[in-house]
């Protein structure tokens, strides 16, 4: 969890990065949507969400992450080919390549839920966003995070791992 002038942002990563991982966003982003303006890990006030909306008590945001720093270098250079469409890649062929070997790889499936806070509540306009740019402040907040991942991944002992089931549905 990082802190963000606005709130905080989630991601899963490496816990001890490389240079090498300098160049990659994260493990979520690269196979989550959306990829552009806000994303699944923001618990912030950014683009205009009230406080008392960012973290209400019941949101639970859904994301697939991949596993590895190699994976994640890879779903990141295929995502270039994603969001600009294969076509327009420098190299039509190799951003195909890319976005397949992305979709086949194996992934983690998660779930973070925000079980109780307290914010100092922004203002809302009729749409719903921050009105004036009054979006109030998180004060502090209560979560559960649930991570599925394959059988075969290697879980850190200190961890109480359960069987699930493994979750269907399309990710990035």
């Amino acid at each position: 969890m990082k802190i963000s002038y606005n709130g905080w942002v989630f991601e899963i990563g490496p816990t001890v990065p490389t240079r090498a991982d300098k160049d990659v966003e994260g493990y979520i982003y690269v196979v989550t949507p959306p990829y552009h303006f806000r994303q699944q890990t923001d618990l912030t006030t950014d683009y205009g969400t009230p406080a008392q909306k960012a973290v209400a008590p019941g949101c639970c945001w859904l994301f697939w992450f991949v596993l590895s720093p190699a994976d994640a270098k890879v779903a990141s250079d295929a995502l270039g080919a994603v969001i600009w469409g294969i076509p327009n890649y420098p190299d039509p062929a190799e951003g195909a390549e890319l976005v397949e070997k992305r979709r086949k790889m194996q992934k983690g499936w998660g779930e973070f839920a925000i079980l109780d806070s307290r914010v100092a509540p922004g203002e809302e306009d009729a749409n719903g966003n921050c009105k004036d740019h009054n979006c109030g402040r998180m004060r502090w907040m209560r979560f559960r995070v649930k991570l599925i991942v394959p059988r075969t991944f290697k879980v850190e002992p200190r961890l109480r791992p359960t069987s699930a089931r493994c979750p269907t549905g399309s990710d990035g």
